[in-house]
Order: structure tokens, then C-alpha cells, then sequence
């Protein structure tokens, strides 16, 4: 028998198996290839990404907002999937606030602040929390339906302060010119976790620092790498990944945030979120120099 005819006789012998087997083996063997494709998306998997990539389906993932209900269920916004509850969607940001005011008591440093700069506020469930402690809000995000929300529902409750700041996920260092006098608190919650790299975050918290007063303080929540390979940092497929595209080992973002001029005041872990949260002080002032690129795309 010709080799060809071999083939032949096995293909026909394998097709009477699937006939007899069921339907599962039927796919199997109808897709000879199967495995092979299953083999390139696994080894697909070990391979990053580009930067450049990376920070494109992130904006747009973000950016899509202001038509997709899912993005919007991500951003917070009031009336959209598991925030349809205003109860649950008032309680996030309570939560938060709770959080800030512990860290105070914690830290014993409970300064008044009458100015804030949120970094990625959403559809402003922190916002309508934190707003009763200031009268100068900023948001500071990459979707433009994120903080047109975030105004809507200040405006709905009697807040007039806030201010958009509409910034390129690749020169977020933009926003200092936007900003006018520094600022007296910085936060960001549940935000650094969707950043494209750990680079990033490392320059959000300088540029944080940057737009802080003299004792000025911050709160930034990360995500923590727990060593598990769910929240180990992703380099590829953003919006599979989003959730936890991002995190950091506890000391590493403590030491980095040192290194930038902060003071750690304090820090709480919430292990079933893997939620860390860093209490910063800036002590003295600084120049606002040039920034590096290390954690922007590459093209």
C-alpha cells in the first residue's frame, strides 16, 4: 500500500471512530489542526506585547465608555450593570472615604484639605464623597464620558468645583499645566490596576508628587502581586486582562513611592481584593522638571 493510501485508510478509519464515539471526537478529528492552533495561542501567550499596543487597547478599551454599558459598569457609573443599585454604587465610594479617614487616624495626620485632584474618577462615585471635604475638585482621566459623568452627578448634588482634565494615556505629565496652584490631596482607587505597565504607575505617583502641595498627602490604592499568577502583572490582550493588568509587590511600590520624595505615612491590605493602600506625604517643595518615558509606548 502507497503511503497516500495509508493516509486515506486512517482518515476513513478515524471518521468511523467519531461516528461511533460521539460528537466531541467528531470535532477533533474533523479539525486535524486543532491542537496545533491550540498550541500557537498558548506559546502566543508567553510573548508580550508592544508598549505601543498595549497603550492603544487600554485607551480605547477606556475611551469606549461613552457607548458601551460594560465599560461604563467598569467606570463606576451610577445605573449601569452592578451599579444599577444606588445604594451599592453610594456605598463604593463611602467605603473609600472610610478608608482615607482611617488612614488619617492611623497616621495621626488629619489636615483639612480644601483641594483634590482624583485620578481616574469614573462616573464619580468617590467624587460625591470626598467632594463635602473641598472646594476645588479635579478629575483627571483618558475618558472624556468618564468625566462628563463625574460632573453630572457633582452638579445633581449641589457641587460646583469640579474641573475636567482631559489627558493622552501616552503624556499624562500634561495634566501639571492644566493645574493651577498645587494641590492639597491626591487619590486614586481602583484605578493603578488597569494601568498598561507597572512604569506607569511609578510615574502617575511622581507626577502625583509633582502636583502636591508642601505637606500635601496622597492615597493610592494598587493592586498587590500575592505571588498567585491572577494578579501577576499581563503584558498582552488588554481587554481580556484589564482587571488585573497591573500590580506590584508591597515593599516595591512603598520603596518606589520613597525614592520619588513621598513620606509613607501608613498602609492598609484588604488580602481579598488584593488591595493595598498607601498613605503618602510630601515634605518641601520640588521643581517640576521634564519627565522620562519609561512608562510610555513604544511605536
Amino acid at each position: 500500500m502507497q503511503p497516500f493510501q495509508r493516509s486515506q485508510s486512517i482518515e476513513m478509519k478515524m471518521n468511523q471512530t467519531a461516528k461511533l464515539d460521539g460528537k466531541g471526537i467528531f470535532r477533533l478529528f474533523q479539525h486535524p489542526l486543532g491542537t496545533s492552533v491550540r498550541l500557537i495561542e498558548m506559546l502566543k501567550g508567553l510573548f508580550p506585547q508592544s508598549k505601543g499596543r498595549i497603550f492603544k487597547d487600554a485607551a480605547d478599551f477606556w475611551k469606549s465608555s461613552r457607548s458601551l454599558q460594560s465599560i461604563r459598569d467598569h467606570s463606576h457609573w451610577l445605573g449601569e450593570g452592578g451599579w444599577a443599585n444606588e445604594k451599592r454604587w453610594d456605598e463604593w465610594g463611602k467605603w473609600n472615604y472610610g478608608i482615607f479617614k482611617k488612614l488619617c487616624s492611623l497616621s495621626g495626620n488629619g489636615r483639612a484639605i480644601k483641594s483634590i485632584a482624583e485620578w481616574g474618577p469614573g462616573g464619580g462615585a468617590n467624587a460625591v464623597w470626598f467632594c463635602r471635604e473641598v472646594s476645588l475638585y479635579y478629575g483627571i482621566d483618558i475618558s472624556e464620558a468618564n468625566l462628563n459623568e463625574c460632573a453630572r452627578q457633582l452638579k445633581a448634588r449641589g457641587f460646583e468645583g469640579f474641573q475636567s482634565i482631559l489627558i493622552d494615556i501616552e503624556q499624562p505629565e500634561k495634566c501639571l499645566s492644566l493645574i493651577g496652584p498645587p494641590v492639597d490631596f491626591f487619590f486614586s482607587t481602583a484605578v493603578f490596576q488597569h494601568f498598561p505597565n507597572q512604569e506607569y504607575g511609578w510615574l502617575v505617583t511622581e507626577i502625583a508628587h509633582k502636583m502636591l502641595a508642601s505637606e500635601g498627602t496622597a492615597l493610592i490604592q494598587v493592586r498587590y502581586d500575592d505571588g498567585s499568577k491572577r494578579f501577576k502583572p499581563k503584558h498582552r490582550d488588554y481587554a481580556k486582562n484589564m482587571s488585573r493588568f497591573n500590580s506590584s509587590k508591597i515593599h516595591d511600590f512603598w520603596v518606589m513611592a520613597a525614592e520619588i520624595g513621598f513620606t509613607p505615612l501608613a498602609l492598609i491590605l484588604e488580602p481579598k481584593t488584593c488591595y493595598a493602600y498607601y498613605y503618602l506625604q510630601k515634605i518641601g517643595q520640588d521643581l517640576r522638571q521634564p519627565f522620562s518615558s519609561g512608562g510610555r509606548g513604544e511605536r
